[in-house]
């Protein structure tokens, strides 16, 4: 009587090691483009708040001008994850143009989108690489 053996062979386990690859060939390149959206949304959240703290501003002031983020009641020039670095708003008496930086050692290395902005009509705006669409930074 012969025993058989139970196990995997060597072909088998390499036909898994091969598709458990090819899944993580997929599945990271997804992922770190999620995330990337992810953290541009928290940088455009930012921004368009602060843009909705500039129009109440200039509803109570009647100009634009003197809008600072602490006179907008942001207190911080970072988001919350910290993720992106808010500027001062650039600002006259009737417009305003707000704009936010990804964090230097927080932002993705291959993010395309290098500074959004958003003005006192809300027109979104965008400093990025040969090819970039506004579609591809305000989604």
């Amino acid at each position: 009587m012969q025993k058989k053996i139970k196990g995997f062979t060597l072909i088998e386990l390499m036909i898994t090691v091969i598709i458990v690859g090819i899944l993580a060939a997929v599945a990271i390149p997804a992922y770190s483009s999620y995330t990337l959206r992810a953290r541009r949304t928290e940088g455009q959240t930012a921004l368009l708040d602060l843009a909705s703290r500039m129009d109440q501003f200039y509803t109570e002031n009647n100009k634009y001008m003197g809008a600072t983020l602490a006179a907008l009641g942001s207190g911080t020039t970072s988001t919350p994850n910290g993720y992106y670095t808010l500027s001062e708003p650039t600002v006259t008496d009737s417009t305003f143009t707000l704009e936010a930086t990804p964090t230097a050692g927080k932002a993705q290395a291959n993010d395309v989108c290098t500074k959004l902005s958003i003005n006192e009509l809300g027109v979104k705006s965008f400093t990025g690489g040969t090819g970039v669409t506004l579609k591809d930074c305000w989604q």
